[in-house]
């Protein structure tokens, strides 16, 4: 390359500048970066002031210098790019070639300056820079465009560091006329795109309205569809995307999207360097995406995964750097989440330490000042809770009232600053008594649960914390009123506007409110009204399927009309309700953004029709109630074969819901002896949980240890539990020499969900009697409205079976037994089919065709209960690491002649504690599926003592072999098999105490 002095030399050098820059914005590759910014410092160095292209090349030295910045992380080349700018601005004639470029380049470096340093200053210069630029005549359309871009981002900046809704309302303009102004193939558009995004975001933030929301989600999506690579700001607009991912998953709580973010900042980050700026930002919104995700599943590595993302992203961040704060709460948000699961004092106290660092870092008029105040009262809690020294309630609660009184009433973060006062509120009153804090609490919880503008999931969760803090200081008819209301808003959390395993996470957050509303409604003396709320609070999921496979023989009688119509559109709401992910998660990033974004406008478009056509059945005479929560007349009719028992405790009681067949008193109440708490419950929940673990130790004194731990469970449920209630019933003594048993349905609620309590009894030797199986034949039933749907099933005809062998499902441990077991039911089955054929093994689609042909299917193999995402719950299979047939594939399923399904495998009944009320495990999914009656198994269990039990009920079932199936003796079946196996080893509950039967 030619000397500078040289002519042509200074074009020729500065072209190669140009060169490079072009190159970098191409390709990303640092090095031709690093080189134009070389260049251009040598050119600028060597041509002297009056050079008729001096301007032009400082505005090409800070072009490359900011870009160094942007990629790079050093403030020095930021500082450089603004001298060299306002050197290319100081020409004395307005009209210079350069000066308008340089003029949009000094208005984006004095607001990256501002984001990097916190000083208001370049921000204030770079709005007036751009507002007066825009007044000009001079500007060409691309300059224009690229001013109003940086206007509209440095007046989201600050609005985000004033509050000033002013601002916000110009940015919005700003993005809107530019969206107008520039056309699809421009190469500012996708930038254009990303700032309108923005702007919706923030003003999200500020007002809460979804639609504004989902706006901000659709133009993301579209600026990165439009940025497709190489683009070199592509990884900006897919973190932004994030971010908005995670604001919309968190208001309507769908867990795709939250996916959806995960994939996608996963993504962004590996196309970052190590110390690009935007690094921190990608880092800071996956952190977010992996808490919440974390949230609904309980999984813990996920968690720590959040807490070292949000880490690094507050390492990557400088003190003064306008998101430090908001880096340093998500790093507070991780580390709460994995406090509250693991109890581990070193989280708490590092969020103590970041908590305070926020306080002290956030000026008293910054617009984030009272959230970081209520993030300090949640920590401040949750440390007064764990006894750490030098921290006490009052503070925490003056941080509470602080925050709530720097918050605009219409602020949408209000709702939430009002809970956590709230429950500081609530733990000071139960600490010190204090009436003041009693009164104020339960103000604002009320307050919270009659926001309309609030979400039905907050308004619910205020107003089952209301209703528990009336009951428990003695004002039942004010704990009534707050039952009511949240039990009014529970359709709204069970709307069909996300996909089923979203709406089923979404109910975690209302764990307890089915036994708090039964204990209330049982404190104002009515407990019929309890059982209709139990079956208005559970399995309301469960319900919205049973809804679009519910008998529709009224209908047929009443309004012939519409039953084309009804029966097309369940069905396609079914259809829609089971969508698949798996595809969705191997299709690239901009199909699954269409995909997603198909998926929620043809929601929104059926559950509209689906309350629209429910209201024209609701208008016709006698069709009223179709569809609607069942009347008392109608759930004890359900109990016509023998009673169903709603097991339910609170905080002080524990009580039994007798549900009868009896018009003058359909429902009778148990009292509990004194013992039957919701703590005691869930101790014995914990010993049985952990019995079960070491029941399979290696050492023999721990699985010992763990078989006496069961049958002490099994004790204190007979005598805290059962035995009173049965007593009550009138079922006082063993009836094994009897002819006839009776039947009793179980429906327990909340955790007593854990309890074996058809097993419940003194087992050991001589204590014949003192057991359920002793007394009564038991059945389980996730809600009466269940129960009811599987009665209208058809009971009559021939039964094929189909017998499912697994043996060997690949990296999974033998089951030894499980071809035993196969060949024992087809002896004992005569006709039955059995999968595998020979030379053949058994997959998601032959299981499944299966299911459909034949009315009674065995299967032998395991089974995965997966806590952290119960939908996931899965049968193994030959294929399932390629198909797993999991529990969607199964609920998705509407078999109108099955009749029994016997799950020999391990824990197809246990589910996560914070869904246990929601049901969502195998065997209930495969009574969802139709069948009439499904045996299922609690824990793991033996493998030779599956082939035993399984070899009893299938004698008991097929009188020896010497007859078809009879499905309808299943629950007698199963009991006697049981029994009998409890008579051979009572003293190893593991092998018998596992097996249930639900159904009719």
């Amino acid at each position: 390359m030619a000397p500078v002095d040289e002519p042509g030399s200074v074009l020729e050098q500065f072209g190669a500048v140009q060169m490079f820059t072009a190159l970098f914005t191409h390709t990303a590759d640092v090095t031709c970066l690093t080189e134009a910014v070389e260049t251009a410092r040598v050119i600028v160095r060597a041509v002297p002031s009056g050079h008729e292209q001096r301007e032009g090349m400082l505005l090409g030295l800070s072009t490359t210098l900011r870009l160094g910045y942007q990629w790079l992380g050093e403030i020095s080349d930021l500082t450089e790019a603004e001298t060299a700018l306002r050197g290319a601005i100081a020409t004395d004639s307005p009209t210079a070639p350069w000066r308008n470029a340089a003029l949009v380049e000094l208005c984006r470096v004095q607001r990256l300056l501002y984001t990097e340093t916190g000083d208001p200053n370049p921000l204030d210069e770079a709005i007036d820079l751009a507002r007066s630029g825009l007044g000009a005549t001079t500007l060409n359309q691309e300059d224009q465009a690229r001013l109003r871009l940086e206007l509209g981002h440095a007046l989201l900046s600050d609005h985000e560091r004033t509050g000033d809704m002013a601002q916000l309302r110009e940015a919005l303009d700003v993005a809107q006329k530019l969206g107008s102004e520039n056309s699809a193939g421009g190469s500012d558009f996708p930038s254009g795109l990303c700032l309108h995004a923005e702007a919706l975001g923030a003003q999200f933030r500020r007002t809460g309205d979804l639609p504004t929301l989902r706006q901000a989600v659709d133009a993301a999506r579209d600026a990165i569809a439009a940025s497709n690579p190489p683009h070199l700001h592509r990884a900006a607009h897919e973190i932004l995307l994030v971010d908005l991912l995670c604001l919309l998953a968190e208001s309507i709580g769908d867990q795709a999207l939250a996916h959806e973010a995960v994939r996608l900042g996963g993504e962004a980050l590996k196309s970052l360097e190590p110390g690009d700026p935007q690094r921190a930002s990608g880092l800071s919104s996956l952190s977010r995406a992996y808490v919440y995700l974390a949230g609904l599943s309980d999984d813990r590595e996920m968690m720590l995964k959040g807490a070292r993302s949000a880490q690094e992203s507050l390492k990557a961040t400088p003190y003064r750097h306008t998101r430090y704060v908001a880096r340093l709460t998500d790093l507070i948000g991780a580390l709460m989440s994995i406090y509250r699961r693991s109890a581990r004092r070193e989280f708490l106290d590092r969020a103590v330490h970041a908590a305070r660092n926020a306080v002290a870092s956030t000026p008293a008029d910054h617009p984030e000042r009272a959230r970081v105040l209520s993030n300090l009262c949640i920590v401040w809690e949750a440390a007064a809770k764990a006894g750490i020294t030098g921290l006490d309630l009052s503070s925490a609660v003056k941080f509470a009232r602080n925050a709530l009184v720097s918050t605009p009433p219409d602020h949408p973060d209000r709702a939430t600053l009002m809970m956590n006062l709230a429950d500081v509120l609530t733990l000071q009153d139960a600490q010190t008594g204090e009436s003041n804090s009693l009164t104020a609490a339960l103000s604002a919880y009320s307050n919270v649960a009659r926001m309309e503008s609030v979400s039905p999931t907050a308004r619910v969760v205020a107003a089952q914390r209301a209703a528990s803090l009336n009951l428990r200081n003695g004002r039942r008819h004010q704990a009534m009123a707050m039952i009511e209301t949240a039990v009014g808003l529970v359709p709204h959390i069970a709307l069909r506007d996300v996909d089923r395993a979203s709406r089923e996470h979404r109910f975690r957050v209302t764990h307890g409110l089915a036994a708090t509303a039964a204990a209330t409604a049982i404190a104002v003396g009515d407990p019929a009204r309890a059982v209709e709320l139990l079956e208005q609070t559970r399995g309301l999921v469960l319900a919205g399927t049973l809804d679009t496979r519910s008998d529709i023989t009224e209908l047929r009688a009443l309004a012939p009309d519409l039953v084309e119509p009804f029966n097309e559109l369940r069905r396609t709401v079914n259809l829609l309700d089971h969508e698949s992910t798996e595809i969705a998660d191997l299709l690239p990033s901009a199909q699954r953004a269409a995909r997603q974004r198909g998926l929620e406008g043809r929601r929104a478009e059926l559950n509209s029709k689906w309350e629209q056509l429910l209201d024209s059945i609701r208008s016709r005479n006698g069709l009223e109630f179709f569809l609607q929560p069942q009347p008392m007349g109608k759930l004890r009719a359900q109990a016509a074969n023998g009673p169903i028992i709603y097991i339910t405790v609170h905080e002080e009681r524990g009580y039994a819901l007798v549900l009868a067949n009896d018009p003058d008193q359909p429902v009778r109440l148990l009292e509990l002896p004194s013992g039957a708490t919701a703590p005691a419950v869930d101790e014995q929940v914990a010993k049985l949980r952990e019995a079960r673990a070491d029941a399979a130790d290696r050492l023999i004194r721990r699985r010992k240890m763990a078989q006496r731990h069961i049958l002490e469970v099994l004790d204190w449920t007979w005598h805290a539990i059962a035995e009173p209630v049965l007593r009550g019933l009138g079922h006082a003594t063993d009836v094994s020499e009897m002819n006839s048993w009776p039947r009793v349905w179980w429906c327990p609620v909340g955790l007593t969900g854990f309890l074996p309590l058809h097993a419940a009894g003194c087992h050991c030797p001589g204590g014949r009697g003192d057991a359920v199986m002793d007394r009564v034949i038991s059945s389980y039933t996730p809600t009466v409205r269940a129960l009811a749907h599987l009665r209208q099933r058809d009971s009559e005809g021939a039964c094929s079976s189909v017998v499912v062998a697994v043996p060997d499902a690949p990296e999974c441990p033998p089951l030894n037994a499980a071809d035993r077991e196969a060949r024992a039911v087809r002896d004992l089955v005569p006709g039955a089919a059995v999968l595998p054929w020979n030379g053949t093994r058994t997959s998601h689609e032959s299981v499944i065709n299966a299911l459909r042909s034949h009315h009674l299917a065995h299967l032998a193999c395991h089974a995965v209960a997966d806590w952290t995402d119960p939908s996931s719950s899965r049968l193994i299979l030959h294929d399932h690491l390629v198909k797993p047939l999991k529990l969607h594939d199964l609920t998705r399923l509407d078999l109108q002649f099955a009749q029994l399904a016997y799950l020999s495998a391990c824990s197809t009944t246990e589910n996560n504690p914070m869904q246990v009320d929601e049901a969502t495990q195998l065997t209930a999914a495969f009574q969802l599926a139709g069948y009439r009656h499904v045996i299922g198994t609690l824990w793991p269990i033996a493998d030779d003592a599956a082939e035993e039990i399984a070899r009893a009920f299938y004698r008991e079932l097929t009188s020896e072999g010497t007859a078809q199936p009879t499905p309808d003796r299943a629950a007698e079946a199963i009991h006697r098999a049981i029994r009998l196996q409890r008579d051979q080893s009572p003293h190893l509950p593991t092998r018998w105490a596992a097996h249930v039967h639900y159904g009719v």
